[in-house]
């Protein structure tokens, strides 16, 4: 029996292997193939296309801007409502995520190790100089609370460090980095062939892949250890907001909902065509197959908890006008490593995006003190991770569920606050500040 219901079914795109992203305030979804394409999600107009050779896309949580990258693709920052380049960086890379608090980015450059950079200043703030060097793709996850990265190769990687230096070998296994310190936290082993997918679920305790070996793997971030695998051939795969659910898209042109706890299968659905990218959000899910197509699709009578929602502070870049950018066009080519774009702030508030509704709120301070006093009575340092670090008991608060005060949809607050206002990024990247 099959749970889901067609919901929009058009634009053909007529490109391969599309990626698709719902954006954070549940307007837009944003697609990357040979081309970048917007629609509404509402109504599934097509907004925007884009020609593009970029291979990385990544939406910030205020839900209006958007950064794309590529090995031979200039980054450049985007705005969704106002459809043109905000930013544009001289740096290409394979690979882009953007940070919580939407300032920072990890980036991967061809033949070099992952670096962090500041998107406001145009600095490098932290480069991963131990582990490995990817000669190929590499693939990272920034877990919710800004403080680990789960990364992995895709085909092989160079060894460093403690192994033989300048050996190939087949990128079967994770690593999970330290932000605040850019070293190795520990290393997840098992897969036997190249990893081609990696996420973290919303509470940042779990994270899931895909491989060539044929298996999808969930693993616990705490203890390193695997504790569920999936006998699937993927294409893509996505945790559901309450961390408990995955959505699996197979090369049997199946997509799948996949129960971690028990290891069963809770629905499943098959398309004329090899489905390459799903993302979940609420009880819709979007997929890409095949031949560009957009698919969404309503998911309905599988049971779920609450989901989860993180704090974060964002970063606000400034608004450019008109005569900003005609003066750039002219004084930049000459003036090399003058910096004429508009200075931005840190929010006033810290703030969420509702999983239902996708309208971003603060809440009451009730939540905020919850938070505090569940950070004074772990008493971690700052270079500790809440996602890796806090008891299991922490995410079972029952004072950290509120209901939106928009849509009151149910939502269950992580233990922790993403704030660096006040933190020097070249000294304190990734470390929490405390929190009230």
């Amino acid at each position: 029996m099959t749970y889901f219901r067609a919901k929009v079914q058009q634009n053909r795109l007529g490109y391969l292997n599309c990626y698709v992203q719902l954006s954070f305030d549940r307007k837009y979804i944003v697609g990357v193939g040979k081309g970048l394409d917007i629609w509404s999600l509402d109504s599934g107009e097509h907004i925007l296309r884009t020609d593009t050779d970029a291979t990385s896309l990544q939406l910030c949580a205020d839900g209006n801007r958007y950064l794309t990258v590529g090995p031979k693709t200039r980054l450049q920052l985007s705005s969704l409502e106002e459809g043109r380049n905000l930013r544009r960086y001289d740096i290409c890379g394979a690979v882009a995520r953007i940070y919580p608090d939407g300032r920072h980015v990890l980036l991967r450059h061809d033949g070099l190790p992952l670096q962090v950079w500041d998107i406001e200043t145009e600095a490098v703030v932290l480069t991963f100089t131990s582990g490995y060097y990817f000669e190929m793709d590499i693939l990272s996850e920034i877990t919710p609370d800004g403080c680990c990265v789960v990364s992995g190769g895709s085909r092989t990687v160079l060894r460093t460090g403690g192994f033989d230096h300048g050996a190939l070998i087949d990128s079967g296994q994770m690593e999970v980095w330290n932000l605040a310190q850019a070293v190795e936290r520990r290393r997840l082993i098992g897969h036997s062939r190249a990893i081609r997918s990696i996420k973290v679920s919303p509470d940042g305790r779990m994270s899931v892949s895909l491989s060539d070996d044929e298996t999808v793997r969930v693993w616990d971030l705490k203890t390193g250890q695997c504790c569920r695998t999936f006998d699937i051939s993927a294409t893509s795969v996505c945790f559901s907001g309450d961390g408990q659910l995955l959505v699996c898209a197979g090369k049997d042109k199946c997509v799948r909902v996949l129960e971690i706890r028990s290891g069963r299968c809770l629905a499943v659905e098959a398309f004329l065509s090899e489905v390459t990218s799903v993302a979940i959000h609420a009880n819709r899910v979007i997929g890409a197959d095949f031949t560009g197509r957009i698919i969404v699709l309503n998911l309905e009578n599988v049971d779920r908890a609450v989901p989860f929602v993180t704090l974060a502070r964002l970063w606000k870049f400034g608004n450019d006008s008109p005569w900003r950018r005609a003066l750039r066009k002219v004084v930049q080519p000459v003036l090399h490593g003058v910096r004429l774009h508009p200075r931005g702030t840190w929010d006033s508030e810290v703030g969420t995006n509702c999983v239902w509704c996708g309208r971003r709120f603060s809440p009451a301070t009730e939540i905020v003190e919850t938070i505090s006093g569940i950070a004074k009575e772990s008493g971690h340092s700052l270079q500790q991770s809440p996602c890796l670090d806090l008891p299991g008991e922490a995410w079972n608060e029952p004072r950290l569920i509120i209901m939106c005060p928009a849509c009151h949809g149910p939502l269950r607050f992580n233990p922790f606050v993403v704030d660096n206002h006040l933190a020097c990024p070249a000294q304190s990247f990734g470390r929490r500040n405390p929190v009230g």
